[in-house]
């Protein structure tokens, strides 16, 4: 089984007013196809798709810290679950946020402001490296509170299913591991979000427990390699 870090880099959310409670989205609208909902929705004019991602960016505005648990579920192009994965994350702005794997594997990916920090515990291996221009295209840094929504995503169109109000994004980059986002709301209040690359797979996150503007620390999204771990890039610094 392919281990969860491999794609997690490029798919760290965004700190939208994330919803708690148990999102209510059948299996079938894994929203990796894009199915009959985009097929059916109308065309969005220049100044509704602006608003659109003007109310996106207003939700990264106001978010200056974040908790809550996750369940992640990866799907192939056919639907077929192939990987589910869950644990706890916590964000502080700017610049930091801290990812804990807790099943199947134990994994940390911790960003604390300059440095990028993943371990993976039963390899006993850190990698590290800087949070540099080259991460600004990803989710992790709009996580992050770096950059506008704009620059990094167009919008595509929004449609209602599953009593969810769903809003897809395309990447700006060419290169971007996950050329499409789709963020699935009731109200102002993010519940779910896939993304999906550009062979049809997906990655879906959903969100519990969660608490917006939560006192944190920024000693919380400090790392310390374990001894005995490898550190992978750590003479770059």
């Amino acid at each position: 089984m392919r281990r969860p870090l491999c794609g997690l880099l490029a798919l760290l959310v965004l700190p939208w007013g994330i919803a708690s409670g148990e999102p209510h989205v059948e299996p079938g609208m894994r929203a990796g196809t894009g199915a009959e909902d985009l097929e059916q929705a109308a065309d969005i004019d220049p100044e509704a798709a602006k608003a659109a991602l003007a109310a996106i960016q207003s939700y990264l505005d106001s978010v200056a810290s974040l908790q809550a648990t996750f369940k992640q579920v990866m799907y192939d192009a056919e639907e077929n679950v192939t990987q589910e994965s869950s644990g706890s994350f916590r964000l502080l702005k700017p610049g930091r946020f801290r990812w804990d794997y807790q099943e199947p594997y134990q994994q940390t990916i911790v960003a604390d402001g300059e440095r990028l920090w993943i371990y993976d515990a039963d390899l006993e291996q850190v990698t590290v490296r800087a949070m540099d221009e080259s991460l600004e295209e990803t989710p992790a840094m709009l996580l992050s509170g770096v950059g506008a929504i704009s620059h990094s995503y167009e919008f595509v169109n929004q449609f209602e299913a599953y009593s969810l109000l769903w809003t897809e994004l395309k990447s700006r980059s060419t290169d971007a591991d996950f050329g499409r986002l789709r963020l699935g709301f009731i109200g102002s209040e993010l519940r779910v979000m896939d993304l999906i690359d550009g062979l049809g797979q997906t990655t879906r996150i959903e969100f519990m427990e969660v608490k917006q503007d939560p006192e944190l620390s920024p000693s919380a999204f400090s790392f310390v390699p374990p001894p005995g771990a490898d550190v992978i890039g750590e003479d770059d610094f």
